[in-house]
């Protein structure tokens, strides 16, 4: 075995034990939902499905276990790997939270959540990620709740442009010539009218969402800003009086409080 994987062998022992019980159950639902496809369209009897579900993989596929893309683990072949090796299967399970991770962290969670498969074209993904970054550029984030209010104003600003897009094509193509040589534009049918209104309503809607998560983050920094207090003397907050030495020593006081500062040194 090599130092990598005893490495992390190591820190698979000192994972949460609170996870156990709901790997356990996951691989164990996986194992009911390929039992009764095999009996169900493997035409099998149920102890002939439980004798192919009781196979211990080797071999390729067990390499394959052990090599395939974390994001395309099942919990089913987790449990193939766990009859093998449960530190192995423990192992992979870490490799899988690193890489949700990295997913959140990046902002392609985000994306994949605000982009739809057919529009999901690198170049749109890449948009959502300018946005985000911009977002970011410049709010700067200062931790998990802030990053999450600007991924979703990253997110409402996109569904807003695609819909604003959907509401610009569908007005301008509702009216169509009636002949080559008739002037007049037929009348937008019903449908037409019902599907640009939705559009716009879709515009607003997203918008509006854009504007609440933009007020959440302005009212969060407003609340949690800090007063920082260099070299103070005596620092009264509320009825308590908190004399300090003549060291200097920042002070931070949340802005909800107030400070009345004495520039007499202390007796």
């Amino acid at each position: 075995m090599s130092s990598d994987m005893n490495n992390d062998l190591q820190e698979v022992q000192m994972a949460d034990p609170r996870e156990v019980g709901t790997l356990a159950r996951k691989m164990g639902e996986a194992y009911r939902e390929m039992m009764g496809y095999y009996v169900r369209h493997g035409e099998r009897t149920y102890g002939e499905a439980r004798d192919k579900l009781h196979q211990v993989p080797e071999g390729e596929e067990l390499a394959r276990l052990e090599n395939e893309p974390a994001a395309e683990l099942s919990w089913w072949e987790l449990s193939e790997l766990a009859a093998v090796d449960p530190d192995k299967m423990l192992a992979r399970w870490e490799e899988v939270k690193q890489a949700a991770l990295q997913e959140v962290q990046s902002g392609h969670r985000a994306a994949s959540a605000a982009l739809m498969p057919v529009q999901d074209s690198p170049m749109d993904r890449a948009r959502f990620l300018a946005i985000r970054h911009d977002l970011a550029l410049e709010w700067k984030p200062r931790g998990g709740i802030e990053q999450t209010l600007l991924d979703q104003m990253a997110q409402a600003w996109t569904m807003q442009l695609h819909w604003q897009e959907l509401a610009a094509t569908r007005s301008l193509m509702q009216h169509k010539k009636l002949t080559e040589d008739d002037a007049r534009w037929q009348l937008p049918r019903v449908d037409q009218v019902e599907a640009t209104e939705q559009a716009t309503l879709m515009v607003d809607r997203w918008n509006r969402m854009f504007l609440r998560q933009l007020r959440a983050l302005r009212d969060m920094r407003r609340y949690s800003a800090q007063v920082t207090i260099n070299q103070p003397a005596q620092v009264n907050i509320g009825e308590q009086q908190v004399n300090v030495a003549a060291a200097q020593i920042p002070t931070e006081v949340a802005s909800g409080e107030q400070a009345n500062l004495s520039s007499a040194a202390p007796g």
